[in-house]
């Protein structure tokens, strides 16, 4: 069988467009990581990477989720292949909520992804940006360094 070895993002991200997997995406991921980046070529390497899933067990910081996990904020590229990975390859669990760190130019940010009724959703903050995420199904996403 012939693999793709690259995609376009809105090949199969997009909010609610018809024929995709159904989501919903916040404002700031609209803005800052959707729209800017939908024609981005994703390339998807032969040996794809194993998506790294730390259970978030008690309120914890973004900062300290960096430390405890020795992880780093994934590039554009990164986060879209990891969505790639759990919704189109994998088939993500509904019941998790996947958290991402990933940087867009300057900022950091945290990309949530959680099933929410009949529909993928996405939202987004700065990192660190006050609040103390909390365990109920929260799972951090990384790659391996």
């Amino acid at each position: 069988m012939n693999q793709k070895n690259s995609f376009k993002v809105s090949d199969y991200f997009g909010y609610r467009i018809e024929n995709q997997i159904p989501q919903w995406m916040s404002g700031i991921v609209l803005e800052k990581v959707f729209n800017p980046y939908k024609d981005m070529e994703i390339n998807i390497p032969e040996v794809l990477p194993t998506l790294n899933e730390s259970v978030l067990s008690k309120n914890i910081k973004d900062s300290t989720i960096q430390k405890n996990t020795s992880s780093k904020p994934m590039s554009l590229e990164e986060y879209w292949l990891a969505r790639y990975i759990l919704l189109i390859l994998a088939k993500a669990d509904k019941s998790k909520v996947y958290i991402f760190h990933v940087q867009v130019g300057d900022l950091v940010l945290v990309l949530n992804l959680y099933w929410n009724d009949d529909e993928w959703d996405s939202d987004g903050y700065s990192f660190d940006g006050g609040l103390d995420l909390f365990a109920r199904r929260r799972v951090f996403v990384s790659l391996p360094l």
